[in-house]
């Protein structure tokens, strides 16, 4: 790779001058309530925390979601009462951080199939391009046609706005700090930061006094912050599709990875890159011709039990205490 050019400084200027100049205009002549120095603080918070939440990557393959960090110091010092600002701040926050660690893990993609930088640079710009002048006419389709399902309270087998509706019950929520999570209020929610962080402190000390114990390498085997991250996982999602990641990712660890090294290094991660990348694209195929992105009329499915019917009163995840959202009538 030394023999690649590597990208200019001005390269890397320019765009960060399109994008800051970009957010400005929208902090500025949108509507949003959000100061221009608090949305200087939020791209100075998610530059600060992105190296942070990039070594957590790198070492775990996880990830941190720093958007209710970033609501807690924004409605609570910052412009406590505004949950549309309290919304955009953590937009700001999050798009910075998720922007860099993208960035980066293209650079080492690249990298590692020795593609010159300044051709990763370009193809990153492209692509960005491309998704934008498909991606948004997609999402104007979806929400004008599922406009009450996105609503629901549950939603359907295809359709879901639970994500969407929990930014917006955070952005409330988050912009009250002081008295929502306050002495007075829910404490132990904002303590559930100490909580995280004193747990992987005290298992990192741990680990430095006892390495192993017997053959398991308590450095190596487990990591205390993805178990953290992990409990709160099924709060927000749908959990239908956990079962099946169980069962794949101890498939691959505990049998081919031990028994099947070769296999399990060189050829399953080209594996599942195709299938992350087909059932993506069949997904997208069959959400425009069956799921009612391009129209109102949804092409009903047969029923069986991955798709109970509404009149049966079962979720499709069989989840006891979910009303019906299920397929066909």
């Amino acid at each position: 790779m030394q023999r690649y050019q590597s990208v200019p400084i001005l390269w890397y200027l320019f765009t960060l001058s399109i994008a800051f100049t970009s957010g400005t205009v929208l902090c500025v002549r949108g509507n949003t309530t959000l100061k221009f120095t608090s949305y200087l603080v939020g791209v100075i918070l998610g530059g600060f925390l992105s190296p942070v939440v990039g070594v957590l990557k790198a070492r775990t393959g996880g990830t941190c979601y720093i958007g209710p960090i970033a609501k807690m110091v924004f409605g609570a010092i910052l412009q406590p009462g505004h949950p549309l600002a309290t919304a955009y701040f953590s937009a700001t926050c999050t798009a910075v951080m998720s922007q860099c660690l993208v960035l980066a893990s293209h650079f080492k993609m690249g990298a590692y199939l020795r593609v010159p930088p300044r051709v990763v640079f370009t193809a990153i710009l492209f692509g960005i391009a491309i998704s934008a002048a498909i991606e948004l006419p997609i999402m104007f389709a979806i929400v004008s046609r599922q406009r009450e399902t996105l609503l629901s309270d549950t939603g359907t087998l295809m359709w879901s706005g639970i994500q969407f509706q929990l930014v917006n019950q955070e952005a409330f929520s988050w912009s009250l700090t002081r008295k929502t999570y306050g002495p007075d209020g829910y404490f132990f929610v904002p303590m559930g930061f100490l909580i995280g962080i004193g747990l992987s402190a005290a298992w990192f000390l741990l680990t430095k006094v006892v390495p192993r114990i017997g053959s398991f390498d308590l450095t190596k085997d487990f990591h205390m912050s993805i178990l953290i991250f992990e409990t709160g996982y099924p709060i927000s999602h749908h959990t239908n599709g956990l079962f099946t990641r169980v069962l794949v990712g101890a498939f691959s660890c505990l049998y081919l990875k031990l028994r099947h090294a070769r296999f399990y290094h060189r050829q399953l991660p080209v594996i599942g890159a195709a299938l992350d990348g087909g059932v993506a694209f069949m997904v997208l195929l069959v959400s425009l011709a069956f799921g009612g992105m391009l129209s109102r009329n949804a092409v009903k499915f047969p029923t069986w039990p991955g798709n109970p019917s509404k009149k049966s009163g079962v979720f499709p995840d069989h989840c006891p205490i979910t009303g019906s959202a299920g397929g066909p009538e």
